[in-house]
């Protein structure tokens, strides 16, 4: 399984100036690289995860090179479209048609449950059109998926005996500066709680895609952080929310560790950090010394100067070998080396296996 988090397509992406045909090529080429010089064998990705803000201001051209650049990876790693998945983003939504909200609620004094209601029906509508432009199809076209409501949405693959829920953390999110914090809802983590406990999911595979960090951040966030607050005179109690919110990790979290813990999720898998953590976190099971493991990784394509000190450009492989003893799950980091020579690439620049603990990690999970 191949992760990527936060492209970022548009004005803050570090490739914003290449051709994304050229780029998905490359890219795809280098991961298979980077698979057998791990040792993975010769097991092929099966499937991606996208998990979020594809887009930097959820604009139509952002998307669009989105899909320029992920149908041609999908293309390359010879993954079917069916079988690359999404979650969105903060930033996949689009600010001025949530706007066009607010102008419409001061034209036509409708209250704030009907601004949010209308916020909840436009404010992925380019998202969505990515979906469509990606899939060739509407989503709920696609063999194995699942709507739900409030934004959850489950994809299952029984030939791999996996299934894979995802949830919405962008409920809250608007143009609206109180707005603008990772939210999951009761409501929504119930939805796919009660699908997951249908008795034929008991022996199947499970994983969680969210794009908000569920758990804490790393310290060189922390740090950016605290030294942007000491340098604000005041800070509005809505701007305190929302950075608690990314260092500690969104309201809504507990509702996922109970789905984890009750229906023995083996993979939790997130973004928007911009951080690849030492070592993944082990949510434990209910009545059971097992765990499931949050495995996040870094942004793919955000600019130097908009990522924490010291983090790369990063992406994850992950193999789930059913049937082996000892370590069942193997996690191998990628990061973006910018003076790495390229066979075939007349610039530097490319994806190598990250070095180190960080970039190697075998863990055991109940299969």
């Amino acid at each position: 399984m191949l992760h990527l988090t936060d492209l970022h397509m548009g004005r803050k992406n570090r490739f914003k100036n290449v051709n994304f045909y050229r780029l998905g090529k490359s890219f795809a080429e280098q991961v298979l690289e980077a698979r057998a010089a791990a040792g993975l064998g010769q097991d092929k990705i099966d499937v991606i995860f996208v998990t979020g803000d594809i887009a930097e201001t959820g604009d139509e051209k952002e998307f669009k090179d989105g899909v320029t650049f992920l149908h041609t990876v999908a293309e390359f790693l010879n993954v079917q479209r069916s079988r690359v998945y999404f979650v969105p983003g903060n930033h996949d939504i689009s600010w001025p048609l949530c706007k066009e909200v607010t102008d419409a609620q001061a034209r036509e004094h409708f209250d704030n449950e009907e601004m949010v209601r209308r916020f909840s029906k436009v404010k992925l509508r380019y998202y969505e059109d990515f979906r469509h432009q990606f899939y060739g199809m509407k989503v709920n076209h696609i063999p194995g998926y699942r709507g739900l409501s409030y934004g959850a949405e489950v994809w299952d693959i029984p030939e791999l005996g996996l299934t894979i829920g995802a949830v919405d953390a962008c409920e809250r999110e608007s143009h609206l500066t109180t707005d603008q914090m990772g939210t999951v809802g009761e409501e929504q983590a119930q939805e796919l709680m009660n699908v997951w406990g249908a008795p034929h999911y008991a022996h199947w595979k499970k994983i969680l895609l969210v794009h908000h960090n569920p758990g804490e951040t790393v310290d060189s966030n922390h740090k950016s952080w605290e030294d942007w607050i000491r340098k604000e005179k005041q800070l509005p109690a809505d701007k305190v929310e929302r950075f608690m919110a990314d260092i500690t990790g969104f309201p809504g979290k507990d509702f996922l560790r109970r789905i984890v813990s009750d229906r023995r999720v083996q993979i939790i898998l997130h973004g928007h950090h911009h951080a690849h953590p030492m070592n993944p976190v082990a949510w434990q099971y209910f009545s059971s010394p097992e765990s499931g493991y949050v495995l996040s990784t870094g942004s793919w394509g955000l600019q130097d100067a908009d990522r924490p000190q010291g983090e790369a450009n990063t992406c994850q492989i992950i193999q789930i070998r059913s049937g082996e003893p000892g370590a069942n799950l193997r996690v191998h980091a990628l990061e973006y080396d910018p003076s790495l020579p390229v066979h075939g690439q007349v610039s530097d620049g490319g994806w190598r296996l990250m070095n180190g603990p960080r970039g190697n990690q075998q863990l055991n999970v109940a299969l």
